[in-house]
């Protein structure tokens, strides 16, 4: 192993370990970043492209869009892209009963009946989803893949609000338009 890629895998773990602890990112650190200019989605089979929700993975699309585009990227329309970029979600619905037994309650006998104990069990159902959105950048040439990010959440109810906030943090770590990983990673240490 030559001295500069030992050096490249310590930046690029020490980069990752800086960087906001959900979001867990891969990248070659070989890869050169700032000839990226234009992207498109990876093209994806009938089976590939059949999404369980299909409005989650909607909004996760439209938040990709829009974050690439803030960092410099534009969608190649008719022109062959310079990479690729294809996300994944995995979404767990559960629901958790917790079960409460109330405080016994006596109630007493106005005769010669015996007294009574009474409680009560309340159950309460509360609802979470846990989503697993990754991020996967292919170099359009290669089609290895170059950059992954991956961010799990667990909320109550639905994770489709939290969507793009999740695409938002993922892509925090990806390198703006002319700018390397390696490039990100110097920054990175620069501000400690």
């Amino acid at each position: 192993m030559s001295p500069t890629y030992g050096l490249a895998m310590m930046a690029l773990a020490a980069a990752v370990c800086v960087s906001c602890a959900t979001v867990e990112v891969t990248s070659d650190p070989l890869q050169s970043f700032a000839r990226y200019r234009s992207w498109d989605w990876l093209p994806a089979s009938a089976d590939e492209r059949n999404p369980i929700d299909p409005e989650l993975d909607g909004l996760v699309r439209r938040s990709v869009e829009k974050e690439l585009a803030a960092r410099g990227y534009r969608r190649a329309s008719w022109l062959a892209p310079d990479f690729y970029v294809a996300c994944q979600i995995e979404l767990i619905r559960s629901i958790e009963v917790h079960t409460e037994t109330n405080a016994p309650q006596t109630i007493f006998s106005m005769n010669q009946s015996p007294s009574y104990v009474v409680s009560d069990i309340e159950r309460r159902a509360r609802v979470f989803e846990r989503a697993t959105v990754s991020v996967d950048v292919s170099d359009a040439a290669s089609l290895r893949t170059v950059w992954r990010g991956v961010e799990t959440k667990r909320v109550r109810r639905s994770f489709r609000p939290h969507a793009g906030d999740v695409v938002k943090r993922i892509l925090d770590h990806f390198p703006a338009r002319g700018h390397s990983a390696l490039g990100m990673m110097a920054r990175a240490e620069d501000e400690e």
